[in-house]
């Protein structure tokens, strides 16, 4: 992902969800968009919810 790393340090007893996959995009030349995301378990609303990532380009 255009040389970006993501690091990612799970929260003891958290259960997480990660989503890699790729979307149909007309205006893109490849005909994709990548998808990442990065989901954790709630207990009150019982779904997951998305983990606000930051990426750190590589040094």
């Amino acid at each position: 992902w255009n040389k970006k790393k993501f690091v990612f340090t799970p929260k003891e007893g958290k259960d997480y969800l990660i989503i890699i996959g790729a979307i149909d995009s007309r205006s893109n030349e490849k005909g994709y968009v990548c998808r990442f995301s990065l989901e954790e378990w709630n207990e009150n609303t019982k779904q997951y919810q998305n983990v606000q990532l930051n990426d750190y380009p590589e040094k």
